[in-house]
């Protein structure tokens, strides 16, 4: 008779082992990290790690695939009656991540990846099509009612806002990096940038 795996049990555990990757390619880099790295950061020994994932490349992908589905599903639940609000809770979404010190070497570590491994474009694209479309709708409907420039086409405006958040990633490692600060920086210059109200 076969096994069955309790669904929740296997959820923890692939958390655990990706939790415990990103600690150790962080610290040491994708190709400085070893499963034997990865099996200390998550407390799990390499039987089990090798039960929920292949290699230490499946690892990462599992990694942003988690957080491809956490953050999809976030976008996709912010409510859209006051487009202003929800546009501010999307990029506070795309942004939240700056307040981990595991934010910058991550980054850095997925740049050079982006290289060589076309999956780990394919699953960072993925997040940025939702954020993308979701912005180009919000930045639509505050056009529509005067609450932005209406010389913007929406969809280059949203790759504005974009491309001004995710360059705080790029900084996010610097040894003066401050997000609390950053982060009340970037709506300042968002709302300039589209003459939005402030929010």
């Amino acid at each position: 008779m076969a096994r069955r795996t309790d669904p929740l049990l296997h959820a923890r555990r692939r958390e655990q082992i990706v939790a415990g990757a990103a600690h150790a390619f962080a610290e040491k880099g994708y190709d400085g990290a070893t499963v034997k790295d990865i099996c200390r950061k998550s407390g799990l020994g390499s039987g089990t790690i090798f039960h929920y994932f292949a290699d230490k490349r499946a690892i990462l992908h599992g990694m942003l695939e988690v957080d491809r589905d956490v953050t999809i599903a976030d976008l996709r639940a912010i409510e859209d009656d006051d487009a202003l609000i929800a546009f501010w809770q999307v990029i506070d979404r795309l942004t939240e991540d700056l307040r981990d010190p595991l934010a910058g070497p991550l980054t850095f570590m997925l740049l050079g990846q982006l290289r060589t491994d076309p999956v780990v474009g394919e699953l960072l694209g993925a997040v940025d099509a939702v954020a993308h479309g979701r912005l180009a709708d919000l930045i639509t409907r505050l056009q529509t009612e005067g609450r932005a420039d209406p010389d913007w086409k929406p969809a280059h405006a949203a790759t504005w806002a974009q491309s001004i958040s995710d360059g705080l990633y790029l900084r996010s490692g610097d040894e003066d990096f401050d997000a609390s600060f950053e982060l009340v920086r970037l709506r300042t210059v968002l709302t300039r940038t589209f003459l939005l109200p402030p929010g």
